[in-house]
């Protein structure tokens, strides 16, 4: 008796740790045990087949779903930055560095000077000497009516003349007016903050010390035709040149 008593007392006590086992896998479903899911439980409390649920500890933080895509989204932010950049650089470098020169820098046609013609003696017949025109910087950009009415002032010709004032070729200066006196020189320097759109260009042109009495031989220089373009554009003349129409200044042209 005292051997079944026993027996029996030992059964009962291993059916209570088996409660308590199976009481300890179910808090472990609702989130209150630290094992990891599908791990066998192993102990006094194991039964064939059982096997402990897991979920993290309250104090571990969860990774947020939005956090995931946000890094995602950085991620594929910076790849396409830096795709774009790569392609500036390698493949299309060389196109915008010449945009930005071109930018940066603007080519000015120089007038070359005429040479002298002098008779048998060495007396001078025919020479050059410096022009001072006023010029429009940029033809696209115009001038403001403002700025015209002064300089209608200063140089003595109508606004809409001013503003009608066209470059012979594209993206070149514009001649307002050829020749300037000293004082129109004058008065546009002193009105340079009011006439940042205009400028000062040099240039030589021809001046003969007898005058017009030996036009018939030395003849007389004008600015090129359409007609005479055509034919000597391939010579390096463009619109707006000057050349010799007659007499010497045709033949030594």
């Amino acid at each position: 008796m005292k051997r079944k008593s026993k027996s029996a007392n030992w059964a009962e006590k291993r059916r209570r740790r088996q409660r308590a086992g199976l009481a300890r896998l179910n808090a472990s479903a609702r989130g209150q045990s630290a094992r990891p899911r599908g791990v066998p439980i192993r102990g006094p409390q194991a039964r064939p087949g059982l096997t402990a649920a897991w979920s993290p500890p309250p104090d571990q933080p969860q990774v947020d779903r939005r956090i995931i895509i946000l890094g995602i989204l950085m991620v594929g932010l910076f790849l396409v930055l830096g795709g774009r950049l790569w392609q500036l650089q390698f493949f299309q470098g060389e196109e915008y560095r010449n945009l930005s020169e071109e930018n940066r820098l603007r080519l000015v046609r120089l007038r070359a000077p005429r040479g002298n013609i002098r008779d048998r003696t060495k007396s001078l017949l025919a020479t050059v000497r410096p022009s001072f025109n006023l010029v429009l910087e940029n033809p696209a950009r115009g001038l403001e009516p403002a700025e015209l009415e002064l300089l209608s002032a200063i140089v003595g010709i109508s606004p809409e003349a001013l503003a009608g004032a066209r470059a012979p070729v594209p993206y070149e200066q514009a001649v307002l007016k050829r020749d300037l006196t000293p004082e129109e020189l004058v008065r546009i320097e002193e009105g340079q903050m009011e006439l940042g759109a205009v400028g000062i260009s040099a240039e030589p042109v021809r001046e003969y010390p007898n005058g017009a009495v030996l036009g018939h031989v030395l003849g007389y220089i004008r600015e090129i035709s359409r007609e005479e373009l055509k034919s000597r554009r391939e010579l390096g003349y463009r619109s707006g040149d000057w050349m010799g129409k007659d007499g010497v200044e045709s033949v030594c042209e």
